[in-house]
């Protein structure tokens, strides 16, 4: 009976001190879970891929000095690099093309190579269609390649000074290959006629690919520059410098900082009269000229009094020994000029001629 008192009041004491704490609790209102949703990641939007080449980064280039290619008729200008796709996405390529001062003038052709042949084997896969622009003008379609892996475009009259910018789209599997080259025909000198001038003469040169602007077509005579008076593709017409220098002369054209070959041209020098022994006689005085670039031989030599030639009685590099010609008289101030070998002198003296005095 004890026992069951102690129990019972065990379970009372238990209860009582329980109690407070659910009826604390049973007076607080229940405040609503939120709901937790749980979501799967989605994966980022798949962009379009414009692949760029690490060779075709968007700045200006630098311009590249010509360069020369197996054909000794062709003047390479600039050639990019292989264009490769890096995926099968649509790629986008951005480049320029620098031309050297007056290059822009010359007959250009734009060439494309699609895909890679060595030794007559496909080594890298063809684009399926390619476009174009340079300058912000369309230069080839989609189509225009077809079943070609090359084609040429003409860029005449076409670009400006300096660089122009290239830009290409191309649709092709990963591999595909594609450069392109600027190109234009070298200029080429063949011959000078005469092969003999004197200064101040005229000289025809022939050739190919020469610009018809007087101005475009530098022509180099020795260490001088000859100015062109007439300019066609073929031919070209100079002046001797007077001031060329003697002997056996080198002759070439430079064409938008290209140059040809040289032919030698041989220059003739100018005779020079310095003075003569007298200044006045009759016809039939001896007189002593002196001066320089004269013939030894006398037949290579003329002397002239105003429009009588005289007889020559001896002859040096540096004097001549004439006589004064019959002709009318009294003259004063009549010209004595000399010719050598068909090169007149530029230079003359006067003199006097008088009666003979018996």
């Amino acid at each position: 009976m004890r026992y069951k008192a102690l129990v019972m009041a065990s379970i009372f004491v238990g209860s009582s001190l329980a109690w407070p704490a659910l009826a604390q609790t049973s007076t607080k209102k229940s405040q609503p879970r939120t709901p937790v949703r749980r979501t799967r990641a989605l994966p980022p939007p798949v962009q379009p891929v414009l692949q760029m080449a690490p060779e075709a980064v968007e700045q200006p280039g630098v311009a590249q000095p010509p360069v020369a290619v197996a054909d000794p008729n062709i003047l390479l200008i600039q050639e990019s690099r292989p264009y490769v796709a890096r995926t099968n996405a649509v790629q986008r390529f951005v480049d320029y093309i620098n031309f050297g001062p007056g290059q822009e003038k010359l007959p250009l052709t734009l060439t494309f190579k699609n895909g890679k042949v060595e030794n007559d084997e496909q080594t890298a896969p063809r684009y399926a269609w390619i476009r174009a622009s340079v300058g912000g003008s369309s230069v080839l379609a989609d189509n225009e390649f077809a079943s070609k892996g090359k084609v040429s475009v003409d860029l005449t009259g076409k670009v400006g000074a300096g660089a122009d910018q290239i830009i290409i789209q191309a649709g092709g599997i990963t591999g595909a290959t594609l450069s392109w080259a600027v190109t234009a025909p070298k200029v080429v000198l063949t011959s000078c006629k005469p092969e003999e001038v004197a200064p101040g003469d005229k000289l025809t040169l022939k050739g190919a690919n020469f610009s018809t602007s007087t101005l475009d077509n530098i022509v180099n005579f020795g260490d001088k520059q000859a100015q062109v008076t007439q300019a066609t593709p073929t031919s070209l017409d100079i002046k001797v410098p007077d001031d060329a220098q003697t002997g056996k002369v080198k002759v070439s054209v430079t064409l938008c900082g290209t140059q040809t070959q040289s032919i030698d041209v041989k220059v003739k020098a100018i005779p020079v009269l310095d003075s003569a022994d007298l200044m006045e006689g009759p016809p039939g005085q001896p007189v002593v000229i002196a001066g320089k670039n004269f013939s030894n031989k006398p037949s290579d030599n003329k002397v002239l009094f105003g429009d009588f030639s005289a007889y020559i009685d001896s002859a040096s590099p540096t004097s001549l020994t004439v006589i004064v010609p019959e002709m009318p008289n009294p003259q004063y101030n009549v010209p004595i000029t000399i010719e050598v070998k068909g090169v007149k002198s530029k230079t003359s003296l006067m003199f006097n001629i008088y009666n003979r005095v018996f």
